[in-house]
């Protein structure tokens, strides 16, 4: 529980949509390098910020 709500936190201080990232890294974690799909990671912050 701990790691999710770190992983959501982490999302929300990066502005991404989280229920959109969520979904987006359940459904692509298994594809392998788990450092692309960090929230802080560009090609995250690319696909689902929240451009305030």
């Amino acid at each position: 529980m701990a790691v999710l709500f770190s992983i959501i936190r982490t999302a929300k201080i990066n502005l991404l949509d989280i229920q959109a990232y969520i979904q987006y890294a359940l459904e692509n974690c298994k594809n392998g390098d788990i450092e692309k799909l960090s929230p802080y990671s560009q090609e995250m912050k690319k696909k689902f910020s929240l451009k305030l």
